[in-house]
């Protein structure tokens, strides 16, 4: 399951940074800057969730993969999802509120394999 989730979160990474490098070129700088953090941050985290999915290592318990997995996965759609919503309806707010929340996530995501 979880790495069926790591490769549908790589290729839609892929897919919207490809329509990022392509799509925007009716935004702002600032604009594109944001879809570029989200495509990067979506991509990178969805490269560990497939480490995670493909690991073996014995001192990562199946707990602290799948508490990891889940604050990973919950902060690509808040924080990504943040970005891109914020890019497409091309204004910040209210669509912006949740990317703390996602980069919370992402943080306790790295501490979780750091100290579980």
């Amino acid at each position: 399951m979880l790495v069926r989730l790591a490769g549908i979160s790589g290729a839609s990474a892929i897919a919207l940074g490809a329509i990022g490098a392509h799509a925007l070129n009716n935004r702002s700088d600032a604009m594109k800057e944001t879809w570029r953090v989200g495509s990067l941050y979506h991509l990178t985290h969805s490269i560990v969730l497939f480490q995670l999915a493909s690991s073996s290592m014995s001192s990562i318990s199946i707990r602290k993969k799948n508490i990891a997995a889940f604050l990973f996965t919950s902060g690509i759609i808040l924080f990504s999802g943040s970005c891109y919503t914020v890019v497409i309806m091309n204004e910040r707010k209210p669509y912006s509120q949740l990317a703390p929340v996602g980069g919370i996530s992402l943080i306790c995501g790295w501490l979780a394999l750091a100290f579980l």
